[in-house]
């Protein structure tokens, strides 16, 4: 239930997003909107990487449900005058953040050769069926994937 496949990068990192915060009703309005007859995405989860800030596992998109529902949901938020945090850049490669590091490693290049050694993960065919605002939240050295905002994406 905390795994997820990151479609776009909202705003700078804030501690508390209250439910009244102008903002998050600017983007749980924008993603309904946008997920609006958008058909649940099914993504083959294969393969691991490091990066700086933990362990992603590879989508690969089976359909273009994700890219379609990226575009809708950058025209909504367009639409609504929020300015773009991704600076104009499309986003072509789709993961899950399978481990986030809450601080510094001691010895990283063991994370790298564990993703060395299962690169060729298959982790089989996931059905995204629910669209999220999400907020990561760091509490006892844990990062927590708390959702925001929801909008589900209609069966075919």
């Amino acid at each position: 239930r905390t795994l997820h496949v990151t479609l776009r990068s909202l705003e700078p990192y804030r501690d508390r997003i209250p439910a009244g915060d102008p903002l998050r009703a600017v983007y749980r309005d924008a993603l309904a909107e946008a997920a609006q007859g958008v058909r649940p995405a099914r993504v083959r989860l294969a393969g691991v990487s490091p990066h700086p800030g933990g362990v992603l596992v590879c989508g690969h998109p089976e359909d273009d449900t994700l890219v379609r529902l990226w575009e809708r949901f950058a025209r909504a938020m367009a639409s609504r005058g929020v300015r773009d945090l991704e600076h104009g850049r499309v986003r072509d490669r789709w993961y899950v953040s399978l481990v986030h590091f809450a601080g510094p490693l001691a010895d990283p290049r063991r994370i790298v050769d564990w993703c060395d050694a299962h690169a060729d993960a298959d982790f089989g065919l996931a059905e995204l069926d629910t669209a999220e605002i999400v907020q990561f939240v760091l509490a006892d050295s844990v990062i927590h994937v708390k959702a925001l905002e929801a909008a589900r994406l209609a069966r075919a």
